[in-house]
């Protein structure tokens, strides 16, 4: 039996399919690849990779009875996986054959595989439509332009979307615009320089240095901003932040 043993690798996108199936190639000897042959372009039907293996050399030198042992690896995506998941049961193993059933999912799959490439390929996607102007994006993005001319691209965030709009909120607290924000960088060279505390807090405690009072008393009451020890020792301002609007920690 080529599947007395099987294993389902499932991966985010098809190409980490493809690397998933050198891999297990590499590692372990392979019998036979089903199916065989890429598969005809208007042939939907189920064909992701099958590989039967054999176990590892070096685990069949401590074990040899398992040496006739064949392994049928499945490889596939989340989204395929899903598919094969809901519909199995229906349509392969009921207890009648449905034109019907078996049709709807290989439209569904052929769906899926289409979704699968443009989600791997999300930002060039994206690039079939144009770019339109949307108020909020275009304030976010000048914060976000702020960030990269003004801080070190070592020390940026990761997620510059959350930074964004973490100093939007300070900003509308101060009734500023971000179009202040590089003067206001320039005025505190010693935050904006600083080594020991993030963006974010440098951006927070230029703010609280100039408009600290009107920040305490504007920012919304589900808001909670970081203070951390090393900020309030840069910025006395800092402390203008009740304890019960900081994130504690």
């Amino acid at each position: 039996m080529d599947d007395l043993v099987g294993v389902r690798a499932i991966f985010l996108h098809p190409s980490h399919v493809d690397t998933g199936r050198q891999i297990a190639e590499a590692v372990f000897q392979v019998e036979k690849i089903v199916p065989a042959d890429t598969p005809s372009p208007d042939d939907m039907s189920y064909k992701e990779p099958h590989l039967i293996v054999k176990l590892p050399a070096d685990y069949l030198s401590r074990h040899s009875e398992a040496n006739d042992i064949l392994v049928e690896i499945q490889l596939t995506t989340q989204l395929q996986d899903a598919l094969q998941r809901s519909v199995h049961a229906v349509v392969y193993k009921g207890d009648s054959f449905s034109w019907r059933k078996a049709r709807l999912a290989t439209q569904i799959r052929g769906i899926l595989e289409l979704i699968d490439g443009v989600l791997e390929q999300v930002e060039v996607a994206a690039t079939v439509r144009a770019e339109r102007e949307h108020p909020p994006y275009l304030t976010r993005n000048e914060i976000v332009d702020f960030a990269k001319a003004t801080f070190r691209s070592a020390e940026l965030p990761s997620d510059m979307r959350r930074f964004a709009i973490t100093v939007e909120a300070m900003l509308i607290a101060a009734r500023i615009q971000p179009d202040s924000l590089r003067e206001i960088a320039s005025r505190h060279s010693d935050l904006r320089d600083a080594n020991s505390i993030t963006p974010v807090e440098k951006v927070v405690g230029m703010l609280l240095r100039e408009h600290g009072n009107d920040i305490a008393r504007r920012l919304t009451a589900k808001r909670r901003v970081v203070i951390t020890p090393e900020l309030e020792t840069l910025c006395p301002e800092a402390r203008l932040i009740s304890p019960g609007r900081r994130v504690s920690w």
